[in-house]
């Protein structure tokens, strides 16, 4: 789907008209038709190719993260509301769906938001190297994903409190408090543009700053088998 299609989508008895805001590889946003400053996630039950089943849990994450810390200005309002069947484009699963204000895009215009989410990249990239580091010292191999995800978080939060931003260091910890609940060692931090948001005033907001690269990798594997069986379908 592209930005700005519409679509109905049916949830219990309920067929609401909806417009698609954007996705990744686990979720699907939409804001109901004539209420854009609302924004819905629909996060579907995944299969995979070799009979794996997950769980995506970055927006319980998120979620949970919000109501640890209520007012805190980095995260967002997120609010889990049910799992249930969900009938629609790419969906007609059983679905989490979630609540949350409509952010928009970060801009280079945006000059404090934008400084900030430099901060945060580094913190991430920093926490990273420095468990990569100190496991092929111990080891003298290369660690997996899944090592360094839940590890990698930890160590940003831990570099986040050496920083003189204090409400920046409590959304980290707060992320990585129900992170570190959910018995999946791949969730852990991504601060790209993508990822990023600003509130009405302009400020920084984690629009989407975890992911579990576990099931990201399965999602790449299965995307390459796709176009590898499409390209032998088309060969003459």
């Amino acid at each position: 789907m592209e930005v700005g299609d519409k679509a109905v989508i049916e949830v219990g008895n309920n067929k609401i008209p909806f417009v698609f805001v954007g996705g990744g590889g686990t979720t699907l946003a939409f804001s109901e038709e004539g209420f854009p400053s609302i924004v819905y996630l629909f996060v579907a039950d995944l299969s995979f190719w070799d009979g794996t089943i997950a769980e995506d849990m970055s927006k319980d994450v998120l979620a949970e993260a919000y109501l640890a810390t209520p007012g805190n200005r980095y995260l967002p309002q997120v609010e889990f509301l049910k799992k249930t069947y969900v009938a629609g484009p790419e969906l007609n699963k059983d679905c989490k769906i979630y609540k949350m204000p409509f952010y928009n895009d970060i801009e280079k215009t945006d000059t404090e938001a934008w400084i900030e989410m430099k901060i945060l990249h580094k913190l991430r990239s920093d926490g990273k190297v420095q468990i990569k580091n100190e496991y092929r010292e111990a080891t003298g191999k290369v660690p997996s994903l899944s090592f360094l995800g839940n590890k990698a978080a930890e160590r940003s939060v831990q570099l986040a409190k050496l920083k003189d931003n204090k409400e920046m260091a409590r959304a980290l910890e707060a992320l990585y408090n129900a992170i570190s609940t959910k018995n999946r060692p791949g969730i852990t931090f991504e601060f790209n543009k993508r990822n990023i948001g600003i509130d009405n005033d302009g400020r920084i907001i984690l629009r989407d700053p975890v992911y579990d690269s576990e099931i990201t990798v399965k999602i790449l594997e299965e995307r390459k088998i796709k176009r590898e069986e499409k390209n032998e379908q088309i060969k003459p």
